[in-house]
């Protein structure tokens, strides 16, 4: 973004880095939590997205929202009223109600609904999530979708996807296990004798999702998603694909670049990670730590078919709250 297009741009910056700086120091020790030079770019990339959408917006009110709207899909449930109030004391007096998408979320609310999910509208909740994941990839490539196990991740990216194609934007999803195969089979392999090349899963599919598309078929999108533990073995090769260049280079010395309608998608569950590798990402947590948050989803995963041990939970959660208090 041209920060010269903002007139109090020093006034601007001095408050992000002080609020990236209280967030480091009075929110709590997350592996994913990043607030460095590339959380500073998404947020400058959104900042000026907003500013050219409506250049009368007040200067702060922009910098505001996409603080705000870029950080808070990563915090876990109990830092959120944190980071709010921070941005209230460096912005006080704003209120920006989160921006609804009518025909988005109306669309996301309605397949919700009509795969048998609950609908839940409130924020940081499934339908919010689902449009916090919308937002994020706007202005990013790659994005990595944190949860507990049963969590819903899956959930969230299926009604994105399905949601799209109802809007005339078919979204395919590209499903990869990283683990279920050696890195050689993933990326590809060389033969150090006769050099002949042997193309891998992630390189063939790749290379396949990132041609350009012809006239016709423009408003498609590919969504690359790798299911699976993430580890030094096999991401550390996706480097230049996760920063900005936006390369894949393979074993045999081909480059593929990945294209804008093609993004990658990391469904990963709750486990640590290199700091460096968080940076590259955009983290997008998926559930909260409250009781509220872990409840709901397991009715959600329920649903997905694993129905005789997640309906019998749900229905010995509901005796519990049928027992009457004994009396004293």
């Amino acid at each position: 973004m041209d920060w010269g297009r903002f007139e109090t741009a020093k006034l601007l910056a001095k408050k992000m880095t002080v609020l990236y700086k209280l967030s480091r120091e009075q929110l709590s020790k997350q592996y994913h939590y990043d607030f460095g030079l590339r959380a500073l770019k998404s947020v400058l990339v959104m900042a000026g997205a907003f500013k050219r959408g409506d250049p009368n917006m007040s200067e702060q009110l922009v910098l505001m929202r996409a603080l705000r709207d870029m950080n808070l899909p990563k915090f876990i449930f109990e830092d959120v009223p944190l980071f709010l109030g921070l941005i209230n004391d460096l912005f006080p007096g704003m209120d920006c109600p989160r921006v609804r998408y009518p025909q988005l979320n109306d669309v996301v609310e309605n397949d919700l609904e009509e795969n048998g999910f609950l609908v839940m509208t409130a924020p940081t909740e499934q339908v919010d999530k689902v449009i916090q994941l919308y937002e994020t990839m706007l202005t990013r490539h790659t994005t990595m979708v944190v949860g507990p196990t049963g969590g819903g991740k899956s959930v969230i990216l299926n009604t994105l996807a399905r949601s799209q194609t109802k809007m005339e934007f078919p979204t395919k999803l590209f499903v990869i296990n990283p683990k279920a195969q050696p890195t050689s089979e993933l990326y590809g392999l060389m033969d150090p004798d006769t050099r002949d090349w042997t193309d891998g899963l992630l390189s063939c599919i790749f290379r396949e999702i990132n041609k350009p598309l012809p006239p016709d078929r423009e408003n498609e999108r590919y969504y690359l998603v790798f299911d699976g533990d993430v580890d030094a073995l096999w991401v550390e090769d996706m480097n230049s694909v996760m920063d900005d260049n936006k390369l894949l280079t393979l074993p045999n010395g081909e480059r593929i670049r990945v294209q804008n309608h093609c993004k990658l998608l990391f469904e990963k569950t709750c486990s640590g990670a290199r700091g460096s590798l968080w940076s590259r990402f955009m983290c997008h947590r998926l559930m909260g730590c409250s009781v509220k948050f872990w409840f709901q989803p397991l009715i959600l995963i329920g649903q997905l078919g694993f129905s005789t041990f997640w309906q019998s939970l749900v229905e010995q959660c509901c005796l519990w709250e049928k027992v009457e208090q004994p009396k004293l």
